[in-house]
């Protein structure tokens, strides 16, 4: 695969990585963020629970009218009800305002309540009974938002799905997984960040890449070449999850994040590119430069990189530039102090003096020292 930083289109969910400074958030309501799970903190045990049947048969999940769900077939029991962790097998068919089917699927399987499938999904089959066939609509909130999905969901659509809850069986036990499964179930949770960075759920996406290397780290008996694979797959989460991170603002985070990285591949270029991003919000900038300029040598193609480091530089000079005029300031200002004390009073000002002139070359010397960089 090639390495670089830019890896992830936006038609695109399931590569290593995702883009850094590519990808900027439209204009979104705060009420309608799309897919925001973290924002809208709605959960499974939050949702209606009694199943009241209210305007003709519908159950509104929530209370808002965002999520209502009527049964078409029932099943087999409230006993059959899925619970957190499970694995759940669903036949699913979405249909658009436009008649356009979306989301049609046999045999879709995913763990329940860990994110890994659509909002509307994750809130409706909880109250879904084994065998249950119903009728869900779900308003772009719980959807795809004001984003959609490239190319065949457009944004702010609300879709009326057809669900049927084919299987449940019991969660997945980690201990008993052998290496290639937990890698396999990794990269999916994984790509599942991926997918949901790409529609800017930053903090879904950290859930994701967490969840990811909560299953990597499940396994303390693999070999030498088992161990090379879980640290390539957990370098893989972290890098993402760094730059998610740094999405939602979370410096300190995102900076352990790289530094785990460069801890095991010290010449990573997305964890060195990411690592400069945070040292210059943190005011390290000098550092930020060291790290920066280290990426760009091994991507020296990269124009991402490029223009973070243009951004540097630029900072650096202006800020040698309020330096100089803080030097002169303090020149101005002990050169008008000196005209207009009176001569009796220049003895007791002498040492307000000296420390003027001290502040003032220790900014000279820290100018001088940065412009030799």
């Amino acid at each position: 695969m090639e390495k670089r930083i830019e890896e992830v289109d936006l038609d695109k969910a399931k590569d290593d990585d995702v883009k850094d400074d590519v990808i900027e958030k439209p204009n979104i309501k705060e009420e309608t963020k799309p897919s925001d799970t973290s924002s809208d903190e709605v959960t499974p045990d939050k949702v209606q629970t009694d199943d009241a049947p209210v305007d003709g048969g519908w159950v509104d999940i929530i209370g808002s009218g965002d999520l209502k769900k009527l049964v078409i077939k029932e099943g087999s029991g409230v006993d059959s009800r899925p619970r957190k962790g499970e694995i759940v097998t669903m036949r699913t068919k979405g249909q658009l305002e436009d008649g356009k089917l979306v989301d049609a699927h046999e045999n879709l399987k995913f763990s329940l309540g860990e994110g890994d499938a659509l909002q509307a999904l994750e809130l409706c089959v909880p109250l879904m009974e084994l065998g249950e066939i119903c009728t869900l609509i779900t308003t772009p909130r719980f959807a795809y938002g004001e984003v959609g999905r490239k190319p065949d969901i457009p944004p702010n659509a609300t879709i009326t799905y057809e669900l049927e809850l084919l299987t449940v069986e019991e969660a997945v036990n980690l201990t008993t997984l052998p290496l290639e499964g937990l890698c396999k179930l990794a990269d999916e949770k994984r790509e599942r960040g991926n997918d949901l960075f790409t529609r800017y759920d930053y903090s879904g996406a950290i859930n994701s890449y967490t969840r990811a290397l909560q299953i990597l780290e499940s396994d303390e008996s693999a070999d030498e070449d088992g161990f090379k694979q879980l640290q390539q797959s957990k370098i893989k989460c972290y890098n993402n999850l760094a730059a998610a991170q740094i999405k939602v603002k979370a410096y300190g985070p995102a900076l352990k994040s790289c530094d785990w990285v460069l801890s095991h591949e010290k010449d990573n270029a997305k964890a060195l590119f990411r690592k400069g991003k945070v040292l210059a919000v943190q005011g390290e900038l000098t550092e930020a430069l060291i790290v920066t300029k280290k990426a760009l040598k091994l991507e020296p193609s990269n124009k991402t990189i490029h223009q973070e480091l243009s951004r540097l530089l630029a900072k650096q000079t202006e800020q040698k530039e309020e330096q100089k005029l803080l030097c002169r300031k303090m020149v101005g200002d002990m050169a008008n102090m000196a005209e207009t004390t009176p001569p009796k009073s220049k003895m007791k000002n002498k040492y307000a003096i000296l420390a003027l002139l001290a502040g003032l070359l220790a900014v000279i010397a820290a100018v001088l020292i940065q412009s030799s960089e």
